[in-house]
């Protein structure tokens, strides 16, 4: 049978040897390459790697920060066919040996910045894993670990020219993206070359990606998005700047030095974009910037605003997609200078209130592309239902031989997203939610808005919901951690809310911290009732609990521009009714260390508890301490106090006791 007629990525390079013969190609620090150097140490690796008796099929596994070796080891694998598997450098070694049990690699393939796994993989039984290889500079002594290779030594042959004669793997598979992990384990998604090859004339009919772009590569090349658009523009033979992971300065410097015409963003990135230029280059505009192309959730309207101050010639576009589909399913023109939008009523954003992507009935995410098939499959009488999809965007299967989830159609087989959304009449797709995150309410289904984010809550109560999302939605950039939080606990206050830290994480790894916000009343207490009988022994009396589940969750990340910290709400809804007073809560009547240093210093000067508190009311009309609270903290204070002084002056009650009697 033959293959003619056959996708592959390694397709890119012909093109590449051709319209990049001399000029620079990829540049990743004080390293660059012409197209006619990229494409030789391409075919020099893979006549490597078939040399060394690496088959079609293979998995090889790989995980690495960005660099033009990362590309070259991607084509490679694909040329001899081999299935790439590129695994997130963040993870721990216990989550990198999960993904690599589950798709039996025979090779595994690290920079630096994941040299210390050799030395735990002795004690690991991968019976697969026959080489490991060693990308760019390393730590003297690793490339003799168990006798690991490197790129230099594979690529022994000098490549003058070789045949672009490039093998298929079975089922014509070039890749095994992991999923994000949000909805449980990450899951290997076996992505075939029709599908990147598709994906690219996606973005190339919505985002305008062309050969003349300059592309920086600001998403790990381990997630689909920034791998979707580095197989885009290696097929387009547009020029490459890759920097090793996103830093704010680094980015910026790199498309001043550069003259970037193209980059993806999500929302955190764009965040730290517009603060680093707004406060260290006073607003100087980028017009070098061409098109920006948007994922991993919306914009907020305040940040559409500024990114297109500061790239006042870029188009800004948004897409909604996932591993599963080879990252985008839909675009959404949310700005673009020469005013060809796709959706007029998005052309100017500066004219209008913003709000028209954002409705009740969820966010708009833009029409589908070109080859992609959606429909919505509703569960009861509302136009809202499941967002079901079909195409050659598709997965082919997840690599543990999971199908995707059909519909219930006998006669169509369609993926399930796992959304909830609705078509309008425009053909333009509104998310909802999650399926697996709806609350029942009043007899009707309710969506908290949280991108791929699982929940399970329980006991909620449908007669008291209440949804504070716009309450807590805020574009504010906060200074620091005590800023975001006392502001969180302030609107919370305000609106007769206990908003209490959940999880909090300092940020290791090269994970940026976080923190989680929910309502004191989330989760459950292992006894509700308030007695509990005992055979032979009588009754027990136990406590209450205010715990009734609820789902409220609010997610805080720091930038990585100074101290700045942003929000979002993942979940708004409350169901439980307000504290309509807060007088003499627990938490709420707590007193801050401004205040305390008050009462101590007042109480020093022999001030009444009760004109103390008197003073603190006045100060802040929300206080909710009582009586109690005041006396309590007198109390800690004077046990402080005396456990400073020595054993002596305890016992005789002053410093001057003694000499005072004498006298």
């Amino acid at each position: 049978m033959t293959n003619y007629s056959h996708s592959h990525i390694c397709q890119c390079l012909s093109r590449i040897a051709t319209a990049h013969r001399a000029s620079s190609l990829t540049i990743a620090g004080n390293r660059r390459q012409t197209g006619e150097q990229f494409v030789n140490s391409v075919l020099a690796l893979a006549r490597g790697l078939l040399d060394l008796g690496l088959l079609p099929g293979d998995v090889v596994v790989i995980s690495a920060s960005n660099s033009d070796w990362y590309l070259e080891w991607l084509l490679a694998v694909a040329f001899v066919g081999g299935i790439a598997a590129p695994l997130n450098y963040r993870w721990s070694f216990e989550e990198a040996i999960s993904a690599m049990v589950a798709v039996q690699p025979v090779m595994l393939v690290i920079d630096e910045s994941c040299c210390q796994w050799y030395s735990k993989l002795r004690n690991t039984d991968i019976p697969s894993l026959r080489w490991q290889v060693l990308i760019g500079s390393h730590r003297p002594g690793y490339d003799k670990t168990r006798g690991a290779l490197t790129t230099e030594e594979l690529k022994k042959y000098h490549v003058v020219s070789l045949p672009l004669d490039f093998l298929h793997a079975p089922e014509d598979a070039a890749l095994i993206c992991f999923t994000s992990g949000t909805t449980g384990r990450p899951k290997g998604v076996v992505i075939t070359h029709s599908a990147l090859i598709v994906q690219t004339l996606a973005k190339v009919a919505n985002v305008g990606y062309s050969e003349d772009d300059v592309y920086l590569h600001t998403a790990p090349l381990c997630h689909i998005g920034g791998l979707s658009s580095a197989i885009a523009m290696l097929m387009l033979g547009a020029r490459h700047i890759l920097i090793p992971k996103f830093e704010v300065k680094s980015a910026v410097e790199a498309i001043d030095l550069y003259g970037v015409t193209s980059l993806i963003t999500v929302p955190a990135m764009m965040a730290d974009l517009v603060s680093l230029i707004r406060e260290r280059d006073n607003g100087k505009r980028r017009e070098s910037v061409k098109k920006i192309l948007n994922g991993g959730g919306g914009l907020p309207l305040e940040l559409i605003k500024d990114a297109m101050k500061f790239f006042p010639r870029a188009k800004l576009v948004s897409a909604y997609g996932m591993t599963e589909t080879c990252s985008s399913l839909t675009f959404l023109m949310l700005c673009d200078p020469t005013g060809e939008t796709s959706i007029p009523h998005f052309q100017s954003y500066a004219q209008s209130n913003c709000h028209s992507i954002y409705q009740p009935e969820g966010v708009c995410v833009g029409k589908p592309a070109p080859h992609v098939e959606m429909k919505i499959c509703l569960d009861d009488s509302s136009h809202v239902g499941r967002i079901l999809t079909r195409g050659p965007h598709l997965m082919l299967r997840y690599y543990d031989k999971i199908s995707p989830r059909p519909s219930n159609d006998v006669n169509e087989v369609w993926f399930d997203t796992g959304d909830i959304g609705s078509i309008d009449d425009n053909g333009n797709l509104w998310l909802v939610g999650r399926s697996n995150g709806r609350i029942k309410s009043g007899g009707e289904n309710i969506y908290p808005e949280e991108g791929h984010l699982s929940t399970s809550y329980t006991n909620i109560d449908s007669s008291c919901e209440v949804d504070y999302s716009n309450e807590f939605t805020t574009n504010e950039i906060f200074k620091s951690r005590e800023a975001l939080i006392n502001w969180t606990r302030e609107v919370g206050k305000r609106n007769g809310l206990v908003i209490v830290i959940k999880t909090s994480d300092a940020g290791v790894n090269g994970r940026r911290p976080r923190i989680s916000f929910g309502c004191e009343r989330s989760g459950s207490y292992r006894r509700l009732s308030k007695l509990e009988v005992l055979e032979d022994r009588g009754a027990r009396k136990l406590t209450g609990t205010k715990k009734c589940g609820c789902p409220f969750l609010l997610k805080g990340q720091k930038l990585t521009t100074d101290g700045d910290w942003m929000v979002k709400v993942v979940c708004g809804v409350h169901n439980h009714v307000a504290n309509k007073n807060m007088e003499g809560h627990s938490f709420a009547g707590r007193l801050s260390q401004e205040e305390n240093e008050i009462l101590m210093n007042l109480s020093n000067s022999s001030v009444r508890p009760k004109d103390i508190l008197s003073t603190l009311k006045s100060r802040d009309a929300r206080n909710a301490s009582t009586m109690k609270t005041i006396y309590n903290a007198r109390h800690r204070q004077k046990r402080v106090e005396k456990k400073q002084k020595p054993d002596m002056q305890q016992l005789f009650g002053g410093e001057n006791s003694i000499a005072t009697s004498r006298s």
